[in-house]
């Protein structure tokens, strides 16, 4: 798999050990399998938007924080300096 799924597996498991959430919690909150969900926290499996959404809610995480740390990531965001068009 690709850096970026490696990056977001580990913030993803790092934000549970904060909330102190076992894999069989979060795996129950997202309706998958204990086995899938060990997958994505590994890198082996993608992260979808809507369940990156749905972790940002249940871990209190802003979807931003997974990305924290992924080289090119402050490209996406806002300069509040900067003028748009």
């Amino acid at each position: 798999m690709r850096r970026i799924d490696q990056h977001l597996g580990k913030r993803i498991a790092q934000a549970r050990e904060i909330k102190r959430l076992s894999v069989e919690q979060i795996a129950t909150s997202l309706n998958l399998s204990v086995r899938d969900y060990s997958a994505m926290e590994r890198g082996d499996r993608r992260v979808g938007a809507f369940e990156l959404a749905q972790l940002s809610g249940i871990l209190g995480k802003a979807i931003s924080w997974f990305y924290q740390g992924l080289p090119g990531q402050k490209a996406f965001e806002r300069n509040p300096k900067s003028s748009s068009v």
